[in-house]
Parts: C-alpha cells; structure tokens; sequence
C-alpha cells in the first residue's frame, strides 16, 4: 500500500528511465503490480509507456533498443494484464511483423516471441485472429535453412 501511494510512484516512473536496464526492467513489474492498486494514477502512465515502447519498437534502428522495448513490453504484459488487454490488437500490429523482417536480430526476434508468448497468456479473441498467420510465421522460420538463428529460436517457442 505504501508504494502505491503517488510520491512513491512519481520516483517509479522515474525508474522507468534509468539508464541502466535491469532497473527499467524491475521498475516496470513494480509499476505493472501497482496498476490494480492505484489505478487512477498507474494506468495514465502506464498508457503512456505503453506507446512509448510499441513506438520504440516500431521505429528504433537499434537491434539492442528493440529488444529492451520488447522485453519491457513482455514484463508490462505480465505485470499488469488487464490494462494490456483492450491494446491486444494494437500490440500484435507492432509485434507480428518484426517477425517477418529479414535481417532480425536473434535476440529482438526472441523477445517479440516471448512477448507474443505472454500476450497469449492474457488471451483474449484479438490474439485468435493472428493465429494462422502467426503458425505460418513459426513453420517458415523452422524450416528457414539460411538462418539458424531462427531456426533455434522458433525450436525455443
């Protein structure tokens, strides 16, 4: 209760920042808990971080930027579900197509995985819609004999 008080949570958002990873990453999962606590304060943010990330992800040149925004996105997912499954579809349109890209780094493609992963785990009907698609995703990396980078990482899922 004391940490989901606005003071303590203002020092949190800050957290989401730092510059060392490992903090963003704890800071997010102590939001992400927070957000059934104090709703009304958490969950503006948490929207906010929310576009942050996809917008990262969308848009950063950086394989190492991607990869934190999707491991980020993972924990966001994990942490506090019910305020990622009315965004379920808008996820998906940022995340199903780093898996087509063509020079994917192993570890953004692995962390997008995990995060479909996860959001599979929150559930939902928008998820069911990318099935098909998401299947074949999976079979052409399989049997993608040029990379076995993706190979072993669709092997992992």
């Amino acid at each position: 209760m004391h940490l989901a008080q606005a003071e303590n949570l203002s020092a949190l958002f800050i957290a989401l920042n730092d510059e060392a990873f490992e903090i963003r990453e704890l800071a997010m999962c102590l939001v992400g808990r927070l957000s059934n606590r104090n709703p009304a304060y958490v969950k503006p943010s948490l929207r906010m971080t929310l576009v942050h990330l996809l917008t990262e992800l969308k848009h950063s040149g950086l394989g190492r930027n991607k990869e934190q925004a999707a491991r980020l996105l993972s924990l966001l997912v994990n942490s506090a579900p019910r305020l990622v499954r009315p965004y379920m579809e808008c996820i998906l349109n940022v995340l199903v197509p780093k898996l087509r890209e063509p020079e994917q780094n192993p570890g953004v493609l692995l962390a997008v995985l995990a995060c479909i992963g996860d959001l599979a785990e929150v559930g939902g009907p928008e998820l069911v819609s990318w099935l098909p698609e998401l299947l074949s995703l999976l079979l052409e990396m399989l049997n993608d004999g040029s990379s076995n980078e993706k190979r072993s990482v669709s092997l992992w899922v």
